[in-house]
């Protein structure tokens, strides 16, 4: 970073045997490193093989499966794109890569195939190669996520806004890589190349604009000196290796409790690979879970799990009666008889009954003749909801909340979405923006957000 005490009080910091301390954090984590190792094939065996004795057999064989008993000389396998696994496929992820060598933030989304979604010059440390240690001026390598933000209302030397990075990782401690505060930030300055203290330092508008498009907290972020993805296909299957992860992913404490899967992506860059895995746990309350588990790639055709990673967040679980045997709950439909726009709150409802009904001709009935999403026009909107009602037995519609906004010509509909399916469920902050063709209101615009957009009704 720049200058790190707009973040970061100093502290005193003695100077330490760089040397010396190097070789004993090496060495401790070449053995840290192989009693995981073991530990992980011994766990491997017991989930791949209950009766044990051919456990490992079992796992050699999946991983064989999954990476390619002879891969291509210099080829690590993880080359043909950062994402080795994604499901759902119908809730799309993104992905941040920083090239170093190009001085390059690529911003992509990912829906089984890869979509640049835009490019901007990112400056990295002043000086080259891979950090190692405290205030060496250079930018880390891995694969990183957003750990802590800072926004300000004046603009600093970092912008008004910087995100951290959870650097070192734990790959990073056992490589003996040391430093800290390595944020995506802005700058009151022209940004020039290879001019941060080891920060990725974009300008004030890229910064802003990259937020607006993203949940940092929810997005990978992969900096390199080269980043030779291929982005073609996933060709790895690891189908044999997911219920595993699955398995992995939860801490003992729920261990046979009922949870929902609720999306796990894994994501490599050279020996490093990261699964994340979101989950819901239904305990005496709601538990939104995130795990991530560190892969260590010892061998081109070989993963072990070294290090399981979990945050969570509570939830009280709010069991509301339906109004009228309709999805609207309770405190939503206490607000819409009292509304001037029955007529909206009805078209949402009957909306909300088609998607669940899985009518399709009925659903995209309410929506507008020039309506948009992501590149998808009307016709194409059809499709892709077509193809996933082929994919799911049930879908389940949800809404709450609802509040009504008239301006004419356009109208906007407020409301929190909770979505289940057969093999996907969410909640989100959901946005319809009607503007009538033939005298009714159309949905001429959807959005869903993760967190409350500004602007948000209260």
């Amino acid at each position: 970073m720049g200058v790190k005490t707009s973040f970061m009080k100093n502290r005193p910091n003695p100077r330490p045997d760089v040397k010396k301390n190097r070789r004993r954090l090496a060495i401790l984590g070449i053995i840290i490193g192989i009693l995981l190792m073991l530990t992980a094939m011994v766990s491997l065996n017991g989930i791949f093989s209950p009766s044990g004795d051919t456990g490992e057999k079992t796992v050699v064989a999946a991983m064989n499966k999954a990476w390619g008993k002879t891969p291509a000389a210099g080829d690590d396998g993880l080359w043909d794109g950062p994402v080795i696994y994604h499901r759902p496929l119908e809730k799309p992820i993104h992905l941040i890569l920083i090239e170093k060598s190009k001085q390059k933030l690529d911003l992509y989304r990912f829906d089984g195939r890869y979509h640049l979604v835009k490019s901007y010059f990112c400056a990295t440390g002043e000086k080259r190669g891979k950090k190692r240690a405290e205030k060496d001026e250079k930018t880390p390598e891995g694969i990183y996520f957003n750990d802590r933000t800072f926004r300000d209302r004046k603009v600093t030397v970092f912008g008004d806004r910087a995100f951290g990075l959870n650097y070192p990782d734990f790959f990073d401690n056992l490589e003996g890589n040391r430093g800290s505060g390595i944020f995506i930030h802005g700058s009151n300055k022209k940004v020039a190349p290879y001019s941060s203290n080891g920060c990725l330092v974009l300008n004030n508008k890229d910064i802003a604009d990259l937020d607006r498009r993203v949940d940092f907290k929810q997005t990978a972020v992969i900096i390199g000196q080269e980043l030779p993805y291929r982005f073609g296909a996933v060709k790895k299957d690891l189908s044999e290796l997911v219920p595993f992860l699955k398995q992995a992913a939860l801490p003992e404490k729920y261990a046979g409790k009922p949870s929902q899967n609720r999306g796990l992506t894994i994501v490599g860059f050279k020996d490093r690979v990261v699964a994340t895995h979101f989950v819901q746990i239904d305990d005496t309350e709601r538990v939104l879970g995130t795990s991530r588990l560190y892969l260590a790639g010892p061998g081109p055709t070989l993963l072990v799990l070294v290090k399981r990673e979990w945050s969570e967040k509570r939830e009280k679980i709010v069991v509301a009666k339906a109004a009228a045997s309709s999805g609207i709950s309770t405190k939503a439909a206490k607000v819409a008889p009292k509304s001037k726009n029955k007529r909206l709150v009805s078209t949402v409802e009957s909306w909300r009954k088609a998607w669940q009904g899985k009518r399709l001709n009925a659903y995209v009935a309410h929506y507008h003749p020039s309506f948009k999403n992501k590149g998808r026009n009307l016709s194409a909107w059809k499709a892709y909801k077509g193809k996933l009602n082929s994919r799911n037995r049930k879908i389940s519609v949800r809404i709450s909340n609802l509040r009504i906004q008239v301006r004419n010509p356009k109208a906007k509909a407020f409301f929190r979405q909770y979505y289940r399916s057969d093999t996907f469920r969410s909640s989100s902050y959901k946005i319809l923006e009607f503007r009538k063709s033939d005298g009714n209101w159309k949905i001429f615009r959807e959005n869903s957000y993760p967190r409350k957009p500004a602007g948000w009704p209260s």
